[in-house]
């Protein structure tokens, strides 16, 4: 009996001719769009009429090291936080009222802000506690 050669034939849609000629594709529309992520490169070569997955494209990038052009912002100094780490000791206002004299009841007082999810969403719970009491105003 013979066996068709079903499993024994070779995939001609992986061979490196095709992997070259995608390749040049995804090349050319990163150089048009450096942004792009593979998702979007997987769009634009529909687009241009090649048909190909975005799984492919996702291991071509990490095969040819097609790195994309992105770059992270780098946040934009917190001009808050300079003035304190600027100020040291000073800015620590507690320690220097507590070094001049006991306060009051609800004259120095504590918060937190803690985030709550619930069923139904999100919630912000407050707290305001004085130093000599404990208690909320």
């Amino acid at each position: 009996m013979l066996v068709p050669p079903f499993y024994t034939q070779t995939p001609t849609h992986n061979s490196l001719h095709d992997q070259g000629r995608l390749k040049r594709a995804i090349e050319e529309v990163l150089l048009e769009h450096p942004e792009y992520g593979y998702r979007r490169i997987t769009k634009e070569l529909q687009r241009k009429g090649i048909p190909v997955n975005h799984k492919r494209i996702h291991r071509l990038l990490q095969d040819f090291h097609l790195f994309l052009k992105r770059t992270t912002r780098r946040p934009k100094p917190n001009p808050l936080l300079r003035i304190v780490l600027v100020a040291g000791e000073r800015a620590d206002l507690r320690a220097s009222l507590l070094k001049r004299r006991e306060p009051e009841p609800f004259e120095l007082l504590y918060t937190d802000f803690t985030l709550l999810p619930y069923r139904g969403g999100k919630a912000w719970f407050l707290p305001i506690l004085d130093h000599v009491t404990g208690a909320s105003p």
